[in-house]
């Protein structure tokens, strides 16, 4: 008995499937990329907030810390 060959049908779903599996692996390695990237990130931002909040407990800087933003008011205004 001979051996029957692939309806085009088939081959066209199987195509369909396999592109589709490439999508998926290609847009997940996207999400973990930018996992990795937003991680990186946020423990940036944790760090410059402790910075800041040091920063102010401290005292540091020319009046903006304590609210005073006229102290801290550009030049050219």
């Amino acid at each position: 008995m001979p051996a029957e060959s692939p309806r085009p049908d088939r081959i066209d779903l199987e195509s369909k499937i396999a592109f589709l599996e490439h999508t998926v692996d290609a847009l997940n390695e996207v999400v973990v990329s930018q996992a990795a990237t937003l991680d990186r990130m946020s423990a940036r931002l944790a760090l410059l907030e402790q910075r800041l909040s040091q920063d102010r407990g401290e005292g540091i800087g020319d009046g903006a810390a304590s609210g005073d933003l006229e102290a801290h008011r550009p030049p050219h205004y």
